[in-house]
């Protein structure tokens, strides 16, 4: 196992003497990152609702669309609701926690019989979203200064979700640890009770719903991939009031749609996105905390620039409260933190 692949708990720590810097610097506490997106929840902090933050984006073609089914509904009134918006866009669907991180309790439902075992183990609020078979994901991390006009993208990142192929001899637990996937301890562990099973030859296997780094996808930098289409095509996306830094995570039917801006957003990211192109191997632990403080360095003159806006106002104690409840749900409902 490489740095790339260290929990948070572990990477973080390396980064907090300049975020303490960034504080003293602008004479504010950490929870001004909340003022980063005034028009998202805390900012859109991990402990925002997904569903206030993709309401901002609802109306632009781009984004596909969703619907929320809360936990403390009536069965039959979120399974009806759950049943109409799939009428109009058919199965499969993505169900994905309102509040939640690191693709924890990412669900591809195909038909009725799983949508109801989903909703009968439902312990908290879902996200139901259309899914987007394009096999060519990316993260676009978009930023804009308030007192600026036009904003710019300031990381690529293509996403790839791992795929097994068999060869009629290996057992999948040989393949995977063969194959080229950057962190296969995730793989093996959610794939513990199929270990033993023999794939045919050129049969693929499909590892993961989204592609989440914490759960084994493969992030590479894609700067390279950059043009000024899709530059303009994000920032005619993205320019809104209230947003001004957090990263889209999308899907493209190929490279060259990706470089026209087409594409499909199925995730939006707000206060603590990450700049994912640091988790490429080519990258070292230095390379990636010199980033890390780069991205903190934006978020910070973002916040201070929003810093008289009245929304988001909280303190350093509910800043921490509302991670430690977020935290403490997340280990209630997933039985792990992270």
């Amino acid at each position: 196992m490489t740095w790339h692949n260290l929990p948070p708990f572990l990477l973080y720590p390396a980064l907090l003497p300049h975020v303490i810097g960034l504080c003293f610097k602008h004479h504010a506490s950490i929870s001004i990152i909340t003022k980063s997106n005034p028009a998202f929840p805390y900012g859109g902090l991990p402990f925002a609702s997904k569903k206030q933050m993709f309401d901002l984006f609802a109306s632009k073609k781009e984004f596909l669309p969703y619907i929320l089914i809360k936990t403390n509904q009536d069965y039959q009134i979120k399974l009806k609701e759950a049943k109409e918006f799939i009428h109009k866009i058919n199965y499969p669907v993505i169900a994905k926690p309102d509040t939640s991180h690191r693709g924890i309790d990412v669900n591809l439902i195909h038909n009725d019989d799983e949508l109801d075992k989903l909703f009968n183990k439902q312990k908290w609020d879902y996200i139901l979203q259309q899914y987007c078979d394009y096999d060519y994901e990316f993260g676009i991390f978009y930023c804009r200064l308030p007192n600026e006009p036009k904003g710019k993208i300031i990381s690529l990142s293509s996403k790839t979700i791992p795929v097994i192929t068999g060869n009629g001899k290996d057992n999948l637990k040989s393949l995977i640890l063969n194959s080229d996937i950057d962190n296969k301890n995730p793989l093996l562990k959610r794939f513990s009770d199929k270990l033993e099973i023999v794939l045919k030859d050129n049969e693929r296997f499909k590892t993961l719903v989204c592609a989440s780094h914490a759960q084994g996808a493969i992030f590479r930098d894609a700067k390279e991939y950059l043009t000024e289409e899709l530059i303009n095509k994000t920032d005619e996306i993205c320019n809104i009031n209230g947003f001004y830094f957090g990263r889209l995570d999308v899907r493209a039917e190929n490279i060259i749609e990706l470089q026209k801006g087409n594409y499909k957003i199925i995730e939006v990211n707000g206060a603590t996105s990450e700049f994912i192109h640091i988790y490429d191997q080519k990258y070292s632990l230095k390379d990636g905390i010199a980033d890390l403080k780069t991205q903190w360095n934006i978020l910070f003159e973002v916040s201070v620039q929003n810093r008289k806006t009245k929304a988001n106002e909280m303190t350093i104690y509910q800043f921490f409260k509302e991670y430690v409840n977020f935290f403490l749900l997340t280990k209630k409902v997933t039985g792990k933190l992270w």
